[in-house]
């Protein structure tokens, strides 16, 4: 068999295995009652035998053509005897429309054999070579009549509307489960990128916790140890009041690890957010000979934030007084809580060495100040609220957020 013919034949074999098989079933069933009742009503001629034989033939024939599966891997058999079988039973249904009238009766079924094994672009041309063999094997036997002609018409756009009606709702239903995956894909790569979002957003958090607790008091006890041993010859006392920040800067470190590991609000916030900012300030700048002072402004009876607003201006504030110990050598560092009516500001005010706001690199992750800004600025921005940074070399910095309440 040549190329070709090879991939006819295995065109053949796929659409007779890809239609469902309770129609092939039901052809099959169809060809069978169909061709006894053809071959019981030809009984009484004198071509019994003849009848019979092409009866047999027909079966067999449409039984192996509507029944066989897909071929498997390494088995063209169904492939190859798929055409061989289709010639076969069109002879046999000849033949018996030769020998007897009756086999009209055979026609809607051959119909549908043939759409149901032949490409598109064959099937057509098959179904009105089959149509005018029915009519002329009719004819053969009783004459040209319209009824003769109009019933095996009849029986044949029936089948190619039923078949054409069918594969249309074939190619609905499969581009509707083809839209289902793709829907249900892009829901996958959209639930991964949610979590992977998700992840970085943790990510984050905790680097900028870090930031603003653990490194910050990393940073302090390492000053304040470096602190002890300066003086631990000349001033004992001295070096023994840094050794005992170090501790409770320690102390402090170890409860802010376990908080961010839990992801619990830090427990200086119990104690309201002035507190917890004079304790911050406290912390950073003991044994640093910088003259750092709180203060809360507004009404005494100010309610206290909600916690996430409350949780964002202490980072914050932490975060700026952290830059301007580590970065601008100031001599005074003044951090002040105002309570307003409709909001809340914080402002961190330092006389230190500044720096140029709009200079490229300082809003950069990867800039030791930069970070801090960074963090700021998406703190503000998480809870609503306005960050403002005034600085210039030599001027000191200013760090203002302000939050309204309403």
């Amino acid at each position: 068999m040549t190329g070709a013919g090879a991939r006819g034949s295995a065109r053949v074999a796929d659409r007779v295995a890809a239609a469902p098989r309770p129609m092939r079933w039901a052809l099959h069933l169809l060809v069978v009652i169909l061709t006894v009742v053809a071959v019981v009503r030809g009984l009484d001629r004198d071509a019994a035998l003849p009848l019979v034989v092409a009866g047999v033939l027909l079966v067999a024939g449409a039984t192996f053509i509507v029944l066989p599966g897909r071929p498997t891997s390494g088995d063209r058999t169904p492939a190859l005897l798929a055409p061989a079988l289709l010639a076969l039973t069109l002879l046999a249904w000849g033949g018996l429309l030769a020998l007897s009238p009756e086999a009209i009766w055979l026609a809607f079924p051959i119909f549908f054999l043939l759409l149901h094994a032949l490409a598109p672009r064959w099937r057509m041309g098959a179904v009105a070579m089959a149509l005018g063999a029915a009519i002329l094997g009719w004819a053969h036997h009783h004459g040209f009549s319209p009824a003769a002609v109009a019933g095996p018409t009849l029986g044949a756009l029936v089948a190619v509307a039923t078949v054409l009606g069918y594969e249309a709702l074939q190619r609905e239903s499969d581009a509707r489960q083809t839209l289902l995956e793709e829907v249900e894909t892009t829901r996958g790569l959209m639930l991964a990128a949610e979590r992977e979002a998700g992840v970085l957003a943790e990510r984050e958090r905790l680097a900028r916790d870090i930031h603003d607790t653990i490194t910050q008091g990393l940073t302090s006890i390492q000053f304040l140890l470096g602190a002890a041993d300066d003086v631990l010859d000349a001033d004992p006392g001295r070096a023994r009041t840094h050794v005992r920040l170090a501790r409770e800067a320690a102390v402090t470190n170890l409860v802010e690890a376990r908080r961010l590991v839990q992801a619990r609000p830090p427990d200086a916030l119990a104690a309201g957010l002035g507190s917890a900012l004079a304790s911050a300030l406290e912390m950073a700048t003991a044994g640093r000979g910088i003259d750092a002072r709180f203060r809360s402004d507004g009404a005494v009876d100010a309610h206290e934030p909600p916690e996430d607003v409350a949780l964002a201006l202490l980072r914050i504030g932490q975060s700026a007084i952290a830059n301007a110990v580590e970065h601008a050598r100031p001599r005074r560092l003044r951090v002040t809580l105002t309570h307003g009516a409709d909001e809340i500001a914080l402002d961190v005010v330092d006389d230190g060495a500044g720096f140029d706001p709009d200079a490229r690199g300082h809003d950069l992750p990867d800039s030791g100040r930069g970070h801090g800004l960074t963090a700021m600025r998406a703190r503000a921005v998480s809870i609503g609220a306005t960050f403002v940074v005034e600085s210039a070399p030599g001027e000191g910095t200013a760090v203002s957020v302000s939050v309204p309440l309403t």
